[in-house]
């Protein structure tokens, strides 16, 4: 049977088995020729000497272009019969001219060939210096070039050629990532990426993929990247900066949690702090931790109190982020403060977009009015570092630098398991706080990085007076049954952050208000009513704290803090509720010293209280003090 006759019968055969015919072969492929060269730099100058060798290296080279490429390789003498008996002539006369070499070739067409190689070398003492062109017969252009050094002794061995060869006929490409950020990361098609130091991914499959690049405050991007086979592809990304993210300031007490970046799984951490304070001061003030001085002290004795307060326990759960840009995390935790038991101390759930710098917050969290915290050992309290506990929803967007905040709920005390007839007010709180962030300029407060801000906050609501204890205090009095009416809160805060260098801050803020006492303003003291009439007042007061920081080294920190909380208006109008003494003002002076070792804060603080009384009251009196203390935070 003839060889035609026995493919007839096999391909019948497959037919009728139901198989299929097989796979079409490859276009035929063609070697041209080496040119021998006389000039090893430039690969100029025909050495016709030496193309004997250059015949015998060419038989070579279609060995293994044959293996490599699967396909039947024209010989010498088929290029012969089709280009004609000079053809070697005129390559060579084209002296690595692309355009020249593809004209040569041109013909070949003719016979189904869509790929030829061609090539010149130099031989030096060891090694040859060769060049290869693939020349894209099809689209007339040279469609990738090699350079390499092949061994002389090693020349008529398959395995280096094959070596070298190789990029001319893998799947594959590369891709040499460039980015305007360093130590940005980058994932293809959803996995991690593993660039050179030259930033380049070598073997990547030929087609189309998704190049993902992101960093820590800059917005993820991501490319589709077309891969050639054997050929790298550039790709130039430039990350831009996430807007201005709603984030709480660092706080001296770590009464809440800092997350970290979104993982691909959900997170729970627990968090919180320990604190030990030993208490020295010149009046035998009582075991507790006074903010202000009390009546009736007198300077010359002392004592010596020891607190294990606050303490905080809590967890943080975080969700991984979506592909939508999305993320969820909220926040549990209690309190040991002043009283016996704990206190919820903040529980809430936020979702963000930090890409479109949005967030909304539901539940007890960070406050938007007066969000910074002043750095004193002792209680942050009744000296102007206002402090306000709500639950609402918050809602944060940034333009540009400018974050631009809204807060709609109910202060933390109109919330409570006693029951309280009439006690809440009808309508909600309102806070608005507008802050300019300069990211570019980054300080350092109380050990952690925060930039350069600048805000403005203002808070509007209502308190109800005139329940509780209130009622049968006044009764026993004799005065005229409280009133349960709604009394006006409001307060305005301006509050700062300036970086002085790497190490050196500037921090404060200044407010003005009515009925603070909400915000721990005011010296806590409530409206006073009229012993008449049995209505109400509240006190208008204003306030305010500075300090300046300084991170010695990364292990110590100095803080000086001064601030006052001083009434203004109506503290002589009727009468206080409970016959207190009316503080006019109460004054802080500290300066204070903090070594970290890890998570434990060891500080010591000297500081000084003022404390004046209004009208016929108790003269001014003042404090001095000493504060040891230790932190562990976790």
């Amino acid at each position: 049977m003839s060889a035609r006759a026995a493919a007839r019968a096999a391909l019948a055969t497959l037919l009728l088995a139901g198989g299929t015919a097989p796979a079409e072969e490859p276009p035929p492929l063609a070697v041209l020729g080496l040119r021998p060269t006389e000039d090893a730099a430039a690969l100029e100058g025909t050495a016709i000497v030496r193309l004997s060798e250059a015949q015998q290296l060419r038989l070579v080279l279609e060995s293994v272009l044959e293996a490599l490429s699967g396909g039947r390789v024209l010989g010498h003498e088929a290029l012969r019969a089709s280009l004609g008996r000079a053809y070697l002539v005129a390559l060579f006369d084209c002296r690595g001219a692309a355009a020249c070499q593809l004209e040569v070739a041109g013909p070949l067409r003719a016979l189904g060939v869509t790929t030829a190689l061609t090539g010149d070398y130099a031989a030096g003492e060891a090694a040859f210096h060769v060049r290869l062109r693939r020349l894209d017969l099809v689209r007339e252009r040279v469609a990738e070039e090699l350079t390499f050094d092949l061994p002389v002794a090693e020349a008529g061995s398959l395995a280096p050629w094959r070596a070298a060869l190789a990029p001319l006929f893998a799947d594959t490409g590369s891709i040499r990532l460039v980015v305007n950020q360093p130590e940005a990361q980058c994932q293809l098609d959803g996995k991690p990426c593993r660039l050179s130091a030259e930033g380049e991914l070598p073997d990547v499959a030929e087609g189309e993929h998704l190049l993902a690049v992101a960093k820590d405050g800059f917005k993820r991007a991501e490319r589709v990247v077309a891969v050639r086979r054997g050929q790298q592809t550039r790709l130039a990304v430039a990350l831009e900066e996430l807007p201005v993210q709603a984030q709480k300031a660092p706080d001296p007490a770590a009464r809440l949690p800092t997350f970290e970046k979104p993982t691909e799984e959900p997170q729970v951490k627990p968090f919180g702090s320990l604190r030990l304070a030993f208490l020295v001061d010149d009046v035998a003030a009582g075991e507790r931790e006074d903010p202000f001085v009390p009546t009736g002290l007198r300077p010359g004795g002392s004592s010596l109190v020891v607190l294990p307060r606050p303490a905080v326990l809590g967890v943080g759960i975080q969700s991984p982020r979506r592909e939508s840009g999305w993320q969820t995390r909220g926040a549990l935790s209690l309190a040991w403060v002043k009283d016996a038991g704990p206190e919820i101390d903040s529980a809430y759930a936020e979702v963000l977009q930090e890409e479109q710098g949005l967030r909304f917050q539901l539940g007890w969290g960070p406050s938007i009015v007066s969000s910074l915290t002043a750095g004193t050992l002792t209680f942050p309290e009744a000296f102007g570092d206002l402090s306000f506990g709500a639950v609402g929803l918050t809602t944060s967007h940034a333009f540009g630098p400018v974050l631009a905040e809204l807060f709609v709920g109910k202060h933390k005390a109109q919330f409570s398991p006693e029951p309280s007839p009439r006690a809440d007010t009808p309508l909600p709180m309102g806070a608005l706080h507008l802050a300019y962030v300069d990211k570019g300029r980054p300080g350092t407060l109380y050990g952690d990085e925060y930039p350069l801000t600048v805000g403005l906050s203002a808070l509007l609501g209502q308190e109800r007076v005139g329940t509780g204890d209130e009622p049968d205090w006044a009764a026993a009095q004799g005065l005229a049954p409280p009133r349960q009416e709604d009394v006006r809160v409001w307060v305005v805060s301006l509050e700062g952050f300036v970086p002085l260098g790497a190490a050196t801050s500037l921090a404060g803020e200044a407010w003005i208000g009515d009925d603070v006492r909400l915000l721990e303003g005011a010296a806590w003291q409530p409206p006073r009513i009229d012993p008449a009439s049995g209505h109400h007042r509240p006190l208008r007061s204003a306030g305010g704290w500075v300090q300046v920081a300084s991170q010695v080294t990364e292990a110590v920190e100095l803080r000086l803090v001064a601030g006052i909380d001083r009434a203004l208006a109506n503290l002589a109008w009727g009468r206080p509720v409970g016959d207190v003494a009316a503080i006019r003002d109460n004054r802080l002076a500290a300066a204070s010293a903090i070594w970290k070792v890890g998570q434990l804060a060891l500080g010591l603080q000297l500081h000084a209280l003022r404390t004046s009384y209004a009208g016929s009251g108790p003269p001014p009196a003042v404090l001095l003090g000493l504060a040891a203390t230790s932190q562990l935070v976790f």
